[in-house]
């Protein structure tokens, strides 16, 4: 280090400093030796494929950390920095960046100048904005999903519905009472969003501005915008039961999917309680409400799904809302093409382990499915993997979205769970991590 950078620090903070680092490097001895790992930091070209990596205003930092359970990615673009956590949002936030600059080439036309200036001034749309714009909702709340693997009871589900100031029954309302040319406008941005095959409800603040900006201009300055994707995006709009959620979301009005997805929840046996939590929860965008509640629809037969809705309307943060949304995806490709609907093992119920979900299999097996990148083998994962409810399956499967370390495989097989899933020690840089 440059001499001139250490003059001006006191000798008692580097002491400190040293400290710290003497702190931290026998945090990591002592985590060796009790038998857990520290998660790993990967390289960007090992887990992604190189088109994801880098392109056209954008590339993806070489670091991608892991806490136990999801990779991070750091997205560097002209619009900003951007991050990826969970399997497959990489290639959603960078198919928005293609979107951006789209949007962006578009706004710096002279046709869209001229509309500009004679757009009218947007309204004020309350609680109604939060449907079409949730990234205020959502900013400052937990990221990651290793407190799902903890042992904890049902004891906070109302804790996210309590901001009903925020909430989507609130916004359906707002919307329907809305005039004309809001849901006008608001009919443009879906419009917009479908040919940039993008999330019209996406928690990007970047893009969601954008879209607000463009599809006004383009609503009301009567422009009547075509879009045409102008650079190679290798992935469009990712969701589970991807072509049912996205028609839904891109064709549907808002105020029409909220109570769509209402009504489909309390199909599932959802208390009105529960599905109003369900939908004031601001982890909760409305299209991974509509993908949840598709999911658990297509599970015609499986008991506890309602119970799922209670689980859902405790999610802190995005990231546990996608997990749950990915599990159910998951239990789905268990039930429907590995063992078949009718087979002996089929799923008969869903249950929750605390804040985990799992699936009761006819031959008094268990399923727990984990839509995660890379499982290390951390206290919370073994916590997890020997709790004492778990031990009278007959079988315990684990279905992982992404793949487990050599010690987490190891560890998880000497107690009697069977491991599927993409588990090669080696990550290949070809694959997208989908679990799929």
């Amino acid at each position: 280090m440059d001499a001139r950078l250490i003059r001006p620090m006191t000798w008692r903070a580097l002491a400190l400093l040293a400290a710290v680092g003497l702190t931290v490097t026998w945090a990591g001895v002592a985590r060796a030796k009790s038998g857990f790992e520290t998660p790993p930091v990967f390289k960007a070209r090992d887990v992604a494929p190189a088109e994801l990596l880098s392109g056209r205003r954008f590339r993806v930092e070489g670091a991608v950390p892991t806490d136990g359970f999801l990779m991070r990615f750091t997205i560097k673009s002209d619009f900003g920095d951007f991050e990826a956590r969970g399997p497959g949002m990489l290639p959603i936030r960078v198919a928005e960046i293609g979107a951006l600059d789209e949007l962006d080439q578009q706004s710096k036309t002279a046709i869209f100048a001229k509309a500009a200036a004679h757009a009218a001034a947007r309204p004020v749309l309350a609680a109604g904005h939060m449907v079409l714009n949730p990234v205020d909702t959502v900013a400052g709340l937990p990221s990651g999903v290793g407190r799902l693997f903890e042992r904890a009871s049902l004891g906070a589900k109302k804790l996210a519905g309590a901001k009903e100031e925020q909430g989507a029954a609130g916004a359906a309302t707002a919307t329907g009472k809305a005039a004309a040319s809001v849901l006008g406008y608001e009919s443009e941005r879906r419009r917009l969003a479908k040919e940039l095959k993008v999330d019209p409800y996406t928690t990007n603040p970047v893009l969601s501005k954008k879209l607000d900006e463009v599809a006004w201009v383009s609503f009301s300055g009567k422009l009547g915008m075509d879009l045409a994707i102008s650079v190679a995006v290798p992935f469009s709009m990712a969701l589970s039961a991807a072509s049912i959620t996205n028609d839904l979301v891109w064709d549907t009005p808002a105020a029409d999917l909220i109570n769509l997805v209402e009504k489909k929840a309390r199909a599932l046996g959802a208390s009105e309680t529960d599905v109003a939590a369900f939908q004031r929860n601001p982890a909760w965008s409305l299209t991974l409400q509509t993908a949840l509640t598709i999911s658990l629809e297509r599970m015609s037969g499986v008991g506890g799904r309602a119970e799922v809705i209670t689980l859902a309307a405790e999610a802190l943060g995005e990231d546990e809302a996608r997990f749950l949304v990915g599990a159910v995806d998951i239990l789905n490709h268990y039930r429907d093409a590995v063992v078949g609907s009718t087979g002996s093992s089929s799923i008969t119920a869903l249950r929750t382990l605390g804040r985990t979900l799992a699936a009761d299999t006819r031959g008094g097996g268990l399923v727990i499915a984990a839509p995660v990148d890379y499982i290390s083998w951390t206290e919370t994962a073994a916590e997890f993997a020997k709790r004492p409810e778990l031990t009278s399956a007959k079988e315990k499967q684990l279905w992982v979205g992404g793949r487990l370390s050599p010690r987490a495989r190891k560890s998880v097989a000497a107690l009697g769970w069977t491991t599927k899933g993409q588990l090669l020690e080696v990550l290949p840089a070809t694959d997208q991590l989908t679990g799929r």
